[in-house]
């Protein structure tokens, strides 16, 4: 069963064409509450949905992107997110202290990798599996773990667009500090160090040819938003040569990385 129901966003003030398949009345099914919220993204907000196991909707919220996810909730991501993705077929993240699950289904698979650290549980099925397949899930598991308060469904996301684009080469063990800055995203800013920018001359032709598209002009236009809105609208590739910069910086003492509540 597939069928397209319109939701009436009050901060966008349109109506939102949000198609309801059978991977989302599972989820509703298999939820304590009877009920999955389906997120449709936009630009500062998130739309959710709520869906019971029929197909039928349940009402509709407006949530801030900086907002901490109800707990006890599961919150599925549409369809057409998933689209996106060409080696994940499906993920599931339980946060059991919070009884919080976010998960995505391109397909319902038969096979998913499970990993468990501590309180969190994550699956995730890829169409291809790889030694490096294999490495990339650890790492994103203990990513997870190390920004478990931080992550929000859109930065959840991000995350997985890396993951899906990355995993058929060889993680290095400083993606991990990259994973938990992009899960951490919407909580991260950062500050120049204005003594230390001045010595960041004597390198600055060795470290922006190492990273083409950044440059420390661009950071300093960028400094005190939210990480999130400077990678937003970036590609995988951009977004991690965009964190390796500022990490390099970071280890310079050029930034500071700062959390913001």
């Amino acid at each position: 069963m597939k069928k397209v129901i319109h939701v009436y966003c009050p901060v966008c003030r349109i109506r939102v064409p949000i198609e309801i398949n059978e991977s989302i009345m599972i989820s509703a099914k298999n939820s304590p509450m009877g009920m999955t919220g389906v997120v449709d993204i936009h630009r500062d907000h998130a739309l959710v949905i709520y869906i019971d196991s029929q197909g039928h909707e349940r009402g509709s919220r407006v949530y801030s992107l900086i907002a901490p996810l109800e707990a006890g909730k599961t919150f599925t991501i549409p369809f057409k997110y998933m689209t996106s993705f060409k080696n994940i077929k499906a993920f599931k993240l339980f946060l059991k202290d919070k009884d919080l699950v976010i998960e995505g289904y391109k397909e319902r698979p038969n096979i998913m990798i499970k990993g468990v650290l501590d309180t969190i549980e994550l699956e995730i099925a890829f169409s291809k599996l790889s030694n490096q397949v294999y490495e990339w899930f650890n790492i994103f598991l203990r990513s997870i773990d190390k920004a478990r308060d931080k992550i929000k469904i859109e930065t959840l996301y991000k995350a997985l667009q890396l993951i899906d684009f990355f995993s058929e080469t060889e993680p290095s063990e400083k993606m991990k500090n990259l994973l938990t800055l992009v899960l951490s995203s919407m909580n991260i800013t950062y500050k120049i160090d204005k003594r230390a920018r001045k010595y960041y001359e004597l390198i600055k032709t060795i470290l922006e040819k190492n990273y083409p598209g950044s440059t420390i002009e661009e950071v300093e236009k960028l400094q005190g938003k939210l990480l999130y809105e400077i990678l937003r609208l970036k590609d995988p590739l951009a977004i991690k040569e965009s964190i390796e910069f500022l990490l390099a910086l970071e280890k310079r003492e050029v930034i500071h990385f700062k959390e913001i509540s």
